[in-house]
């Protein structure tokens, strides 16, 4: 996915690390990821007032205890399909959602903080 950006930044919600945010960074074709701790908890008047449909936050502080993965990336020729396929294909299946997360690799050790 790394490979045609120039850059790249955003969070991710990994059913591996599920109350963890974790963060994504990239540069050419390295891309890293990282731990940034639970998600904020939202207040009743925090509660987001946009639809998944418009416009992505750039932080998690506009939208506190919203669980969702966005990322942003740039680069000379990007293929948006390109893109949002790539993205599908590391989403959960409807069976995996149904058997839960305990059984899911995490090579990273994206669950823990350090």
């Amino acid at each position: 996915m790394a490979e045609g950006c120039c850059g790249l930044r955003g969070q991710v919600w990994l059913a591996v690390a599920p109350e963890h945010r974790v963060t994504v960074q990239g540069i050419g074709p390295r891309v890293w990821l990282e731990n940034a701790g639970p998600w904020p908890v939202a207040q009743e008047a925090d509660l987001p007032l946009t639809t998944p449909e418009q416009d992505v936050p750039s932080t998690v502080a506009e939208h506190p205890g919203e669980r969702r993965t966005w990322l942003a990336a740039t680069g000379e020729g990007m293929d948006a399909a390109e893109f949002a396929r790539l993205l599908s294909w590391c989403e959960l299946t409807e069976a995996e959602m149904m058997s839960g997360t305990t059984g899911l690799a995490d090579p990273f050790d994206l669950n823990t903080t350090q």
